[in-house]
């Protein structure tokens, strides 16, 4: 129950602080005018009155209580933080008899309940008589006091009677003989009526619990829906009841009927359970535990047996599925006793139909039928089943149907009440099998049944087996029907891209494609080896299959396809496996613009592996092979190799070429390696054009290079594309480049990479964009952020590199280290110089001593090293700063000899760190001996005037 609720059945409470209006009515004559004050005498119990003694006359009244009302009152919040006294209930009494124990006895009580927001009533409870008890005591010779707290429970008793409020605006109606209230609960120990609107409940000893919203009826309980709308009247019995009431609005709740359960409607059903749990507003009932529900309509019946059975009440039968779920079972029989039986997991109603999403077992005589997301109307008697449908008949001998099994993956079908077959019409959605009584099997996309007609139309790529002694017929075509006679097959047509295949005993099959195949006593047409001609076209092969309205061809093994043109040359492709070939409508409408001999031949695929060779003398092979004849083109898919006649090849998974001018022009969107004297190439998406004389790849690209003797020129990678013009002659030879990040290795062993590289071996350059690093085999290493251009000399080495980019060259020796970085450089290998220029810095380390020279933006510095690339000299000019040890110093002019520690400044020499300053036009520093030497010095002293 809600807490509003809580508090009006605890209507007992009489006073909490309130004011209790006492009206004491005598006879019109008799009574006293104005108040009667003083104490009161014993009372007569049986007349209910009380002996009143005026304090002021002392004279003695005889006073009757014959009608008295009060409100009760609490405190409440009725905003935020704000508390006041509201009424929430009206009590009126007739014939109030104060008894010696304090309590008050009266006739015709009626509790009002009152909404403590407005004071609008929200429901009343009526009884014959009543006890409240604790309203009065005993004080002196007797008293009433109407000021003190209401008492803490009453009692009702005669036809106890009326509305309880429930929730938001619910009320309960209520009617017993008998009840009674100690503090928040309440029992009513004899039959007791509860009705919400149609529903309507009755049992022995209610107890009720404000504080948990619970109340319950402890045994005969029955609950009945009235009929209505033409629904049956629906009668349930039970042990007990526990009803439970939301304690915070929400409704009437829901009810919970504890076992056994039983249930029957004016219509014949019947249900059945261990417990059952019910809404208020009686639209549904859920069974729980070994639930069972009968229904009986035109000699049939149904019955639907399941762990938990939800049902709504109502409708023709009273009694529609909702859903039900563990264990389902149900078992039908029809008016001649014909038992089926269906089982699945779970199964719900939704409008006329009943759903199965899971596995569905249905038995019935002769047949059991399985599968799953099943969808019934009784009504218009049709089935659809979702997946994983399965029809097989029993193993009875006996039976014309015995053998017979269907597979598909989903049904649908009206099923007549009456005629079987003969009525039935059914469409399966494949893929469909099915084997037939006679032992032939079929499988297909979909199969349509029209029982009226006796034929059956299979769709979908069928594919048919039947078996006829030593021999097996196997069909393929896109429609297939049947005919049956008495279930059997009686007689077979096919059309649109029919193969049939005709297999003997120990022997490979025989295909036949055509328009269209009719099968009848065995009997099928153009067996054995078959020659085709065409203009431009020859084509042989054993065991045709052709489909005119495709105007294809198959050629089930041992494949020739001759392409001939306008001179006489021809082109041969070879397939053990055979062909499949499409011819255009005419021999000239493929492509108008052209007249040669090919224009009409259309186009196939050859199926691997395939060999071929052309009028050029290439040869090809793959595992299949795609030609367009009328484009002069070859598709080449799977272990796809082109060698051609001068030594190259091509190779990969898949190999487009064609024609052009007596010139080879391929393609490829896979990988592809490509091979020719001297290189070798692979990578992904391959374009060959001989006209042009250039190769193309498009990503992934992996290029060896190598001089006539096999030494390695270049072996590059990069994320592509390489764009290659290999060499034609001494006069004309290879250059091209390759993008993408390149990597890679050259003739000296430097390992380089770049953005790009371009080669072009006329002008013998190298060039190689940035960011970009070469580092060389003995440990070189350049940096470049732009363009590194490296000339190569005869023998196809790099000797010189030059960079116009801010660079980093660096080098690390057993002699010591050093590292430049400069704007720009000119590397010449062969002759151990470095020249760097714009603004250099170069770092040299021996150990822990470190000397640094660093030019101004437009400096210059010249490194020479040893053969080992140790650094022997270097020369810089531009306002050098030199660092060596705990010196800076700065000149014009720096000459650094490495091997003997030498330092030569010339041209304004300046120090650091000297009082004043120094100057001098020339200094020599060693910088591990920590010396220097001054010729000559100016010596500035602080507050020394410049010229002193």
């Amino acid at each position: 129950m809600t807490p509003k609720l809580r508090r009006l059945a605890s209507f007992v409470v009489l006073a909490g602080g309130g004011v209790l209006l006492l009206v004491l009515l005598s006879d019109e004559a008799d009574a006293p005018k104005g108040p009667i004050l003083g104490k009161s005498q014993p009372a007569d119990a049986r007349s209910g009155t009380l002996g009143v003694v005026d304090e002021k006359t002392g004279t003695q009244t005889q006073v009757e209580l014959r009608e008295f009302e009060f409100e009760r009152t609490r405190v409440v919040e009725v905003a935020p933080g704000r508390l006041e006294e509201r009424s929430d209930l009206r009590v009126a009494l007739k014939n109030g008899r104060p008894t010696p124990a304090g309590d008050l006895e009266m006739d015709e009580p009626v509790i009002t309940f009152l909404d403590v927001r407005d004071r609008s009533e929200r429901g009343h409870l009526n009884a014959d008589t009543g006890v409240f008890f604790g309203i009065g005591s005993a004080v002196g010779p007797q008293q009433v006091d109407v000021d003190k707290s209401g008492p803490d429970a009453f009692a009702l008793r005669g036809h106890v009677h009326g509305e309880l409020p429930l929730g938001s605006g619910e009320s309960v109606r209520l009617d017993t003989d008998e009840l009674r209230v100690e503090g928040q609960t309440a029992d009513a120990p004899g039959l007791v009526t509860l009705a919400w609107g149609a529903l309507v409940i009755t049992g022995h000893h209610l107890h009720s619990d404000t504080t948990t919203g619970l109340f319950t009826l402890e045994s005969d309980v029955v609950i009945e829906l009235p009929a209505a709308g033409g629904a049956p009247e629906v009668t349930l019995l039970a042990s007990s009841l526990t009803w439970h009431v939301p304690l915070e609005g929400g409704g009437r709740g829901w009810g919970e009927l504890l076992g056994p359960v039983t249930g029957t409607s004016t219509s014949g059903g019947s249900l059945a359970a261990s417990r059952m749990e019910l809404l208020a507003d009686a639209s549904a009932v859920t069974l729980v535990g070994a639930a069972e529900v009968r229904l009986a309509e035109d000699g049939a019946s149904r019955a639907l047996q399941a762990e938990r059975i939800v049902l709504a009440l109502g409708g023709e039968s009273g009694l529609s599925l909702s859903e039900a779920e563990g264990g389902v079972t149900v078992l039908l029989e029809d008016a001649d006793g014909n038992l089926s039986s269906l089982r699945t997991a779970e199964i719900r109603s939704l409008g006329d139909e009943l759903v199965a999403a899971g596995q569905v077992v249905l038995e019935h005589p002769g047949f059991r039928v399985t599968g799953r997301a099943w969808r019934w109307d009784d009504r218009t008697r049709h089935l659809v089943v979702g997946s994983e449908f399965v029809l097989q008949a029993a193993a009875d001998a006996a039976s014309p149907a015995a053998g017979l099994v269907v597979q598909a993956s989903a049904l649908e079908a009206d099923l007549p009440r009456e005629g079987g077959l003969a009525t039935t019409l059914a469409h399966l959605a494949g893929p469909v099998t099915a084997r037939l009584p006679d032992g032939s099997t079929m499988a297909c996309s979909e199969v349509t049944f029209d029982g009226p007609t006796s034929r059956a139309t299979l769709a979908g790529r069928v594919v048919v087996d039947v078996p006829r002694r030593a021999a097996q017929r196997h069909i393929e075509s896109d429609t297939l029907v049947l005919g049956l006679d008495q279930g059997l097959v009686g007689s077979l047509s096919a059309r649109g891209a029919v193969r049939v295949e005709l297999r003997d005993a120990g022997d490979p099959p025989t295909w036949l494609d055509t328009e269209r195949v009719d099968l009848t006593s065995g009997l099928v047409l153009a067996p054995g080896r078959v020659r085709i001609e065409r203009e431009g076209l020859v084509i042989v092969g054993d065991d045709m299959r052709a489909d005119e309205t495709e105007r294809r061809l198959d050629l089930a093994r041992d494949a020739v396809l001759e392409l001939h043109d306008d001179d006489g040359r021809v082109d041969t492709l070879r397939s053990p496996d055979g062909l499949t070939w499409w011819l255009p409508p005419g021999s000239r409408d493929a492509d108008a613009s052209r007249d040669d001999a090919q224009a009409g031949a259309g186009h196939g695929v050859l199926h691997g592996p395939v060999t071929g060779v052309g009028t050029d003398g290439s040869t090809l092979a793959a595992d299949r092979v795609e030609v367009d004849a009328e484009r002069s083109s070859i598709h080449l898919l799977g272990n796809a190799r082109l060698q051609r006649p001068e030594g190259g090849s091509l190779s990969g998974d898949e190999l487009l070429a064609r024609r052009v001018d007596g010139h080879l022009v391929a393609s490829s969107p896979g990988f592809v390696r490509y091979d020719e004297p001297g290189l070798s190439a692979e990578g992904t998406g391959l374009d060959v054009d001989d006209v042009a004389g250039r190769l193309g790849l498009a990503r992934d690209v992996l290029v060896v290079r190598r001089a006539p003797d096999g030494a390695l020129l270049d072996e590059l990678r990069g994320g592509g594309p390489l764009e290659w013009f290999p060499a034609q002659d001494d006069e004309h030879p290879a250059h091209g480049s390759l993008a993408g990040g390149v990597s890679g290795r050259n003739a000296l062993g430097d390992a380089i990479s770049g953005s790009r590289i371009a080669i072009d071996d006329a002008r013998g350059r190298v060039e190689l964009s940035g960011p970009a690093r070469i580092e060389g085999a003995g440990g070189e290493r350049l940096e470049a952020a732009g363009r590194v251009l490296l000339l190569r000399g005869v023998d196809g080495e790099a000797q010189r590199l030059e960079a116009t980019t801010a660079v980093l060259l660096s080098r690390a020796t057993p002699a010591g280290s050093w590292t430049a970085r400069a704007d720009g450089l000119v590397l010449d290998r062969a002759a151990h110089t470095a020249v760097l220029a714009g603004k250099v810095r170069l770092e040299h380390r021996v150990g822990d001593d470190l000397t640094v020279l660093v030019t101004g933006p437009e400096g210059r510095l010249q490194a020479v090293t040893d053969a080992t690339g140790a650094l022997l000299f270097a020369d810089a000019v531009g306002r050098v700063v030199v660092t060596a040890g705990n010196l800076v110093a700065e000149a014009d002019g720096v000459s650094f000899d490495v091997r003997d520690d030498h330092l030569v400044l010339d041209g304004d020499c300046r120090f650091a760190g000297i009082t004043g300053g120094m100057s001098a036009p020339r200094v020599e520093i060693w910088p591990r001996a920590e010396r220097w030497k001054v010729p000559h010095a100016v010596v500035e002293l602080p507050g020394t005037p410049a010229d002193g």
